[in-house]
This record gives C-alpha cells, structure tokens and sequence, in this order.
C-alpha cells in the first residue's frame, strides 16, 4: 500500500483527492489498493472536518425529527415536558429546555445528551443522592419518617439500604414509568421509607421463590380476590403467604408515583402503593401491575427499582424499559379479565352499567375491575363513576406494612 500522508496545505489536499479519484475508477482493485482508499477518506475527511466544523444538531430541530420519526404528537411528548402547552412553548423557542425535560427525552426517546445539551460529550450523570440538603427534610419530619437533626437523612436512608446509603442508592437502577417532573431525592425519599417499613416488618411465612410460581395463575388467583368485600386485605394476605411483602404508603409532593416493585434488604419482593386514588379499579390494576414485576423482571435483576406513575400509560415509548412495562400491563390486564372474554364482550364501546357488572360476573372480578378498564380505553374518566369503588381502599389498608386478615 503506498504511504498516505496527512492533509497539511491545500496542495496536499488536492494531491490526496487524484489519488482516491483515480483509485475509484480502476476497475479492479487490489487489497493494497483498497486499504489505500479507506486511510486516504480518513484523511481527507479529517481535513475537511477541520476546516470546516460541523455545528452540533439543534436540539430543538432533535426533537422535532425524533418525534417525526416515532410518529409522536404534541400529546404524546406531554409527559416528557409537563403538559402539552409546554411542548409547544418549547418547540417554539418560548420556553427553554430544563434539565428534567433532558432527562426524560434522553432516557424515553433515546435522544443524545450532548445533543440536547447543546455541548460535544456532555452526558446527564444520576443523582448519587450525597447532599442531604435536597431531599424533602421537613416533610418527612412532618410525616415522623425522620427526627430533625443534622445526620437524620444519612441515618434514615442508612436504615433502609444498608451502612453504606450512597453506594446503596446509586447500585438501584429506577427504571419504567417515573414521571419526568418527579425530584429525584422526593422519589428515593418514598422508596425508602417503603423499605424502612419492610425492614420492621413480621417475619414471612415462606420465601418467596419465582421459579415454583407460575405467573399467570397466581396473578389470577389474586385478581379474583377482588370480588370479596374485604378482597385488597385478603390479596396482601396471600401475597404475604407466597413470601412477598406489601407496603401502602402516601406519596410524597412531587413524586408522582401510584406504586413501585423492588426487592427488600432481606431478599423479598416488596411491592408499595401510593393510593393516590383511592379507588378499587386503580387498586387492583397497579397491585397486579407490581406483582407482574415482582414474577417477572425483578428476578433478572435484584437491583431493579420499578417506581410507577399509572398516568403515563397512554404513551409509550421505544425503550427496553416500555417494552417491560407492557408486558406487566399486559399481565396485570389478561389476568383481571382473560383475553378471550374481553375481545368477545363488544367492549369499551359496547359497556353499560348492566354489560359491565355481567362481564365482571363472568370474569368473576369486582364490576370496578371493568369499569376502570373502559374507562382507560376510552379515554373518559367519567364513566360509571359509581361502579370504580371509589373511597374504599385507604380505610382497609392501613398506612405502613399490611398483614392481611
């Protein structure tokens, strides 16, 4: 192969460009040759590069091609900006992008950091949660979770994951639906009280073993509980049985979170609700959402945090994280009401009062099961609103760790 050289005047330049010229039109090449003509457009493409630099994408113009290419609409982007208005204010240079917007279009939609930065190999590094200062002191000291005191945070988090906290909350990877405006530090603030609660709580009946469980018939057999008056008590009771703990814990501000999954400090599942809606139908769904979690993902991966915010459903993204998430939905879903029977029913536009509580009778689940599900499907939120249970579940379940009747 002749020696390529680098690119130092213009003259050299236009040498180097004869030369691969004159190397494309041979009909036939050698190794060499070829060899040749892959160092020479490295070359010449470094040259030009350094002449003429390519300015960084517009990360608005990123946005925009990103979305085209998903086919997403102004509604679609709304969880990633707050609200569609905020789309439109962005994507028409009203409004700036924040750092949480960044990190949701860089984490959902796989856009690159340093794109929507704005800056060459910039990157969004996780929180690693060391300054106590940001998470929410006083409201915790409001809900007794911490005494007021200098170390109060360091001892706290220390009493949910260990000795050493920071390496703790770093080695969790909290994935799926966590709302984009969620503060980080309120988010890991809620989850570890949920351990701390775990870590009081009475010892299990059993250990909880996912390859002796079949997923389907166990989340079956806790959807069927929901027909009984006291079903959510009876559910955690027999979680409980299987070895898998349950938590039912208010959210914090700024958490936007309805549940989440993940596995306790002693090695068991734990599965914690907000009840931030106090009804049946978002009950049943996100308890068998988590426990699909808990059959399904969490052992894969011990260190998975699954923290959910049921209001995302609709939009999907195109990330492993979405496809686990449907999967759970999916689960949670055929197991509240079997595939057969759904598909079969006309519904939702064929849902009455009268059709919804004979499908739920079939399905042998609570009407509300059914009800919340045309009401998701649809997209209205008014329906049947005295089929949805509403009120019922916080007065069973008390706050901390449930043990079941």
């Amino acid at each position: 192969m002749a020696t390529v050289r680098p690119i130092r005047s213009e003259a050299d330049y236009d040498s180097a460009m004869e030369r691969i010229d004159a190397l494309m039109a041979l009909e036939e090449r050698t190794s060499e040759q070829r060899d040749e003509m892959k160092v020479l457009a490295l070359v010449i493409e470094d040259h030009e590069r350094s002449i003429a630099p390519i300015d960084p994408p517009d990360p608005i113009e990123a946005i925009k091609f990103r979305a085209d290419q998903a086919g997403l609409t102004a509604a679609d982007l709304a969880p990633y900006f707050g609200s569609r208005n905020r789309v439109y204010e962005v994507l028409n240079g009203q409004r700036n992008l924040t750092i949480s917007m960044i990190r949701a279009l860089n984490k959902r939609l796989g856009i690159p950091a340093d794109i929507l930065l704005g800056r060459s190999s910039a990157n969004l590094s996780d929180p690693i949660f060391g300054d106590w200062k940001r998470f929410p002191v006083l409201e915790m000291v409001s809900r007794g979770w911490i005494p007021d005191g200098d170390r109060s945070i360091e001892n706290f988090l220390a009493e949910a994951f260990g000795e050493e906290p920071r390496r703790s909350l770093s080695a969790f990877r909290h994935e799926s639906r966590e709302n984009p405006r969620a503060d980080p530090y309120s988010l890991m603030a809620w989850c570890a009280q949920a351990m701390r609660l775990a870590g009081k709580d009475e010892p299990l009946e059993s250990v909880f073993d996912p390859k002796a469980v079949d997923p389907d018939a166990f989340l079956r057999d806790i959807a069927q509980l929901s027909v009984e008056p006291d079903g959510p008590l009876r559910a955690v009771a027999r979680m409980r049985k299987a070895g898998i703990r349950f938590v039912a814990l208010p959210r914090l501000k700024r958490t936007y979170l309805d549940a989440a999954a993940m596995q306790g400090r002693d090695g068991a599942p734990l599965v914690a609700l907000s009840l931030h809606n106090d009804r049946l139908d978002s009950f049943w769904f996100c308890l068998l959402h988590e426990l699909a979690h808990v059959m399904l993902h969490i052992p894969e991966d011990n260190r998975q945090l699954y923290v959910d915010d049921m209001s995302l459903r609709r939009f999907n993204d195109r990330t492993d994280t979405a496809a686990r998430e449907c999967e759970a939905d999916d689960k949670a879903q055929s197991a509240l009401i079997p595939h057969d029977l759904w598909t079969s029913s006309g519904f939702p536009e064929a849902a009455t009062t009268l059709t919804v509580i004979e499908l739920a009778r079939q399905a042998n689940v609570h009407p509300s099961v059914v009800a919340g599900r045309v009401r998701f499907e649809l997209g209205n939120y008014r329906k049947f609103p005295g089929l949805i249970g509403s009120g019922l579940v916080r007065r069973l379940l008390r706050e901390g760790i449930c043990t079941g009747v």
